[in-house]
């Protein structure tokens, strides 16, 4: 930024709730960031996390760590915190708040910049099956969301960094069926105590109107979701995924197969 920017930057904190912005310079150096392919479960994960009593949850998908380290890593902090700062104006953040978290799941391909960036960081990688994340359709458009290759991509992205001691690999499945074990686990990894309001996360989340849920509500879990993919409108879909190698080779890594 120049002096002029800065200026401006300056006279736009009036505009913010000073309160929030205290907390969250409190927390800043102990951010939760959630990584994983697009239609993954990175929004029900947040939801789930940014219940607890803990955790100060983001809900916008920022994109502000989508970048490689250009100018150090100070000024990296600087413009990071500096950029995050408009989006702690609409929710207060609470009292007994230690982390803050944020979901773009593109930020799985800067998981090398934040873990530079942020010595402190504890970063979660969502996986899930891929058949269900290729026949997953948007809502208004009806077509389908993401290809093989996009989830083939991103899933290895994250998977190369699998055995590093600030990331945790969980299984979007594992959320569905095993939820209070699911939120334990995220707990242990995250140094904090499990708290019961995760299983209720709709009703104590900082996530109200993600956009990646249709109808713009934090929906309750429906195990029913799934196994979509097996219905007979996706198999020719399927039957083409099946014939990449690629596809069915991280699909057994991933023990789906």
């Amino acid at each position: 930024m120049n002096l002029e920017d800065n200026i401006l930057w300056f006279k736009s904190l009036r505009k913010f709730n000073y309160l929030n912005v205290l907390k969250f310079a409190k927390i800043y150096f102990n951010p939760i960031i959630i990584v994983g392919c697009g239609r993954s479960g990175t929004s029900l994960l947040l939801s789930i996390i940014s219940s607890h009593s803990n955790v100060f949850g983001f809900n916008k998908e920022t994109e502000v760590l989508m970048h490689e380290i250009k100018y150090g890593k100070l000024l990296t902090l600087i413009n990071n915190f500096r950029k995050l700062l408009p989006y702690t104006g609409k929710i207060p953040i609470k009292k007994s708040a230690m982390y803050w978290c944020e979901k773009s799941p593109r930020n799985i391909r800067f998981i090398k910049s934040i873990l530079q960036t942020y010595p402190n960081v504890k970063i979660i990688h969502i996986v899930r099956d891929g058949r269900a994340v290729i026949t997953s359709k948007h809502p208004l458009t009806k077509n389908y969301w993401l290809s093989k290759e996009r989830w083939i991509y991103d899933v290895n992205k994250g998977l190369k960094y699998k055995n590093d001691p600030n990331i945790m690999t969980i299984k979007y499945e594992d959320l569905i069926n095993q939820t209070k074990n699911a939120s334990i686990q995220l707990c242990e990894f995250l140094n904090i105590p499990f708290d019961e309001k995760m299983l209720n996360y709709d009703q104590h989340s900082d996530v109200k109107n993600m956009h990646s849920f249709h109808g713009g509500a934090v929906n309750k879990i429906y195990k029913d979701a799934l196994l979509k993919w097996k219905n007979p409108e996706h198999e020719k879909l399927i039957a083409e995924a099946y014939s990449d190698k690629s596809f069915l080779d991280l699909l057994k890594k991933l023990n789906y197969i």
